[in-house]
C-alpha cells in the first residue's frame, strides 16, 4: 500500500475517533442536563408538598380553635340557662320574647312522688338580691295557708297570674283559704299571708308563721315569686 494512501486511511480512522469522542461527549452532556431538568423539576414538588404541609396544619390549627370557642360558647351558655339558688335548680325557658324560669317540686300522687313544674316570671337570682326577705320562712306541709290582699294589686294582670301561681304552689303542700277577717295567730295555727301596697318591695315576717309581703309600684310578681322560691328551698330541703 502506497505511503499516501496509508495517511489518508490513518486520517479516516482519526476523524472516526474524533466522531466517536464527540458524540460521546455530546451524550454524556445530553444526560447531564436531563438529570438537571429532574433536579429542577424535583425542587418545586419538595417545596409545594412543604407549602400544602403548612396551609393543612393552618387548616386544622383554625379548625381546632373554631372548635375550642364553639365549646366554650355553649358551655357558657349552657350555664347561664341553667342555675341553683338555695339548692334548687332552674332553667331558664324562652317563650318568644317572654322569659320565664322554670323549677319543679315533688309531688305525691297515685302513691308515687312525681315532678310539679313551675315557672316564675321573675329571674331568681335577681329577686334574691332585690326583694329582702326578713325572717325565717315557717310554712308546714299540708296546714293552713290563710292568704289576704289589701289595696289594689291587679296590677294590669299581673296580680291575677301572680295569685293564680301562689295559690297552686300552697294548695299543692297545703290549703289555701280567704279570709279577709283573719289576722296572724300568735300560736301559729295557721300560716297567714298578707299581701299589701308598699312604698318598698320586701317580705317580712310579723308573727309565727305570719308574713307581709309589701308590693311597691306593681311589682307583685317579683314579690310573689320571691316568696315562692324560699318555699321551694324549704320544699327540697325536706324532700332530701
Amino acid at each position: 500500500m502506497s505511503e499516501k494512501k496509508v495517511r489518508k486511511r490513518k486520517k479516516t480512522e482519526e476523524e472516526k475517533r474524533i466522531e466517536a469522542e464527540k458524540f460521546v461527549y455530546e451524550k454524556a452532556k445530553e444526560a447531564e442536563q436531563i438529570e438537571e431538568k429532574k433536579e429542577e423539576k424535583v425542587e418545586p414538588v419538595e417545596s409545594m408538598i412543604k407549602k400544602e404541609s403548612r396551609t393543612l396544619r393552618n387548616i386544622f390549627l383554625v379548625l381546632g380553635l373554631i372548635i375550642v370557642i364553639t365549646g366554650f360558647i355553649f358551655i357558657l351558655n349552657n350555664a347561664s340557662k341553667n342555675f341553683t339558688v338555695d339548692g334548687v335548680q332552674y332553667k331558664v325557658i324562652q317563650q318568644g320574647q317572654l322569659t320565664l324560669y322554670n323549677t319543679w317540686i315533688p309531688v305525691a300522687y297515685n302513691g308515687s312522688i312525681r315532678q310539679y313544674n313551675f315557672y316564675l316570671y321573675s329571674d331568681p337570682r335577681v329577686i334574691q338580691r332585690d326583694v329582702p326577705f326578713n325572717g325565717t320562712l315557717n310554712v308546714p306541709l299540708h296546714g293552713t295557708i290563710i292568704l289576704n290582699m289589701t289595696g289594689n294589686l291587679n296590677c294590669n294582670g299581673d296580680g291575677i297570674i301572680a295569685v293564680a301561681n301562689f295559690n297552686t304552689l300552697y294548695n299543692l303542700i297545703g290549703k289555701v283559704i280567704k279570709d279577709s277577717n283573719a289576722t296572724c295567730d300568735p300560736s301559729g295555727q295557721y300560716v297567714f299571708i298578707n299581701i299589701q301596697d308598699s312604698n318598698e318591695t320586701s317580705i317580712q315576717e310579723v308573727g309565727p308563721a305570719c308574713y307581709t309581703i309589701n308590693v311597691n309600684n306593681c311589682q307583685i310578681m317579683s314579690a310573689t315569686d320571691r316568696f315562692m322560691t324560699q318555699t321551694f328551698a324549704l320544699i327540697h330541703n325536706v324532700s332530701k
